[in-house]
């Protein structure tokens, strides 16, 4: 069959006029993204970079999720918009990144949860991925756009634009990690202890999970210092929170929360499962002796409270409820758990 030469100039012109189009379009992509570089460099941390970014994204793709995700060796970060997916989109990243729960993630930016939350789909999610030395980072779109080529180079231009912003970040967070270990133990400290407990505790009422919290004490601790020392008695401490930590999982939080008094945040567990766990350690920890140095070896015993949150539990009152539980452990004899 042979087309008529009108049709055929037709065709072209269509062709020539979609070309234009399809230039003006990335014309206006380029101008957008360039507007945004120069507002990048004037944002004065990574909260606010990715907001910028997000921004850009959203004139540019018309989004409906935009996260970045950060991974080195002290967590995950999360940086998420709209909030409205974060539940669903918590589940991705774990595994993704094979983390064990998704209470190893800390979210930054935008924190509102309350509005009713949304399920989207990996398959869904395209991705962007770059590593550096000490940590990876991931930018996941659904876009209300389709991608076309030369939104990868956009895309990897803003992603190189806050490397410097990440390698600072990653150096502050590694920077207040420190700070937040106690220096004789290496456990966790009070500080962030109260909050971490917080964010857990929150984070298990959003999904529904069980959340535990187990406190222990030292059986007649003050003798030890008194009779041998308080060398003897440091070594105790690192010795105690050295077996306890081998014991517990990854995603469970050992905290030094005064003196010879521990605490164990257990995400996702429920109550009799914590309990078992506190006499599997009590049981541990009466079992062995502890090298206080010079030849010395002490045994060392303790009592364990256990406290379990329901739906509408706050943290001051599971604090009072662990705290209780361990009140009575002592007074009904020590070495032993209260639940």
């Amino acid at each position: 069959m042979i087309s008529h030469p009108f049709s055929q100039l037709k065709i072209k012109s269509r062709m020539r006029g979609l070309a234009r189009m399809m230039g003006w379009v990335r014309d206006t992509d380029y101008r957008l993204l360039n507007h945004h570089l120069l507002r990048m460099q004037e944002k004065q941390d990574l909260d606010a970079l990715l907001a910028e970014i997000a921004h850009c994204l959203a004139a540019m793709l018309d989004y409906r999720l935009f996260a970045f995700v950060i991974r080195d060796d002290t967590g995950v970060d999360v940086w998420i918009d709209p909030s409205m997916f974060r539940d669903a989109f918590s589940r991705i990243v774990a595994e993704d990144l094979g983390l064990d729960s998704d209470a190893d993630i800390r979210f930054m930016g935008p924190t509102d949860t309350e509005g009713l939350q949304q399920r989207i789909a990996r398959e869904n999610l395209d991705v962007r991925s770059f590593e550096e030395k000490d940590f990876t980072a991931h930018l996941y779109l659904a876009t209300g756009r389709k991608l076309l080529p030369y939104h990868d180079e956009i895309l990897m231009t803003l992603l190189s634009g806050l490397r410097a912003a990440l390698v600072n970040h990653v150096r502050i967070r590694r920077l207040e990690g420190a700070v937040a270990r106690d220096g004789l133990t290496g456990c966790y400290n009070r500080r962030e202890f109260d909050l971490q407990l917080r964010r857990q505790l929150a984070t298990a009422k959003r999904h529904g999970n069980p959340f535990s919290l187990i406190f222990f004490d030292l059986d007649h601790f003050k003798k030890v210092n008194d009779l041998h020392g308080h060398l003897a008695g440091d070594a105790v401490l690192r010795t105690v929170a050295r077996e306890v930590g081998q014991r517990i999982r990854t995603g469970d939080l050992l905290c030094r929360y005064g003196g010879e008094e521990f605490a164990i945040l257990l995400p996702e567990t429920e109550g009799q499962r914590a309990a078992d766990l506190a006499e599997r350690l009590r049981s541990a920890l009466a079992g062995f002796e502890v090298d206080a140095g010079k030849g010395l070896k002490l045994r060392v015993t303790a009592s364990f409270g256990v406290a379990t949150a329901s739906g509408s539990t706050d943290a001051e009152t599971l604090l009072a409820q662990a705290d209780a539980m361990l009140y009575r452990a002592k007074e009904e004899g020590r070495n032993r758990v209260a639940f």
